[in-house]
């Protein structure tokens, strides 16, 4: 099929296709925030589905921006009071001190997820 056959059928399709997605958040990061730990992957997840699965949709896109530029114009990587289950490292656990068993603890890990850059 040439590329003129082709041009000429999505343009034909164009005014069919239909792409929903859900609306951003108000939160400074937009709905990446929704990544950050596994209930939220999940009920993001259920969301989608539900969401193709009401039809009226050809395809349903992530509407995440979840790109590096875009979460450190946020302050993401910076912001150490978020919780989440995606950094090696345990949030507010960043320092030597003691839990409130008795534990100590000096930059606790998660068992899994990645290490930013510090």
């Amino acid at each position: 099929m040439s590329v003129a056959a082709v041009r000429s059928r999505l343009a034909g399709l164009s005014s069919r296709i239909s792409v929903g997605s859900l609306p951003p958040t108000p939160d400074v990061l937009r709905g990446a925030e929704r990544l950050l730990l596994g209930p939220g992957r999940a009920t993001l997840r259920g969301d989608y589905a539900s969401l193709l699965s009401a039809g009226g949709h050809d395809a349903v896109a992530t509407s995440v921006n979840a790109s590096v530029s875009f979460l450190d114009a946020g302050g993401l990587f910076e912001d150490m009071s978020r919780d989440n289950d995606i950094s090696y490292y345990v949030v507010g656990r960043g320092k030597k001190g003691v839990t409130a068993d008795g534990e100590e603890y000096s930059f606790e890990k998660q068992g899994g997820g990645y290490r930013h850059c510090i």
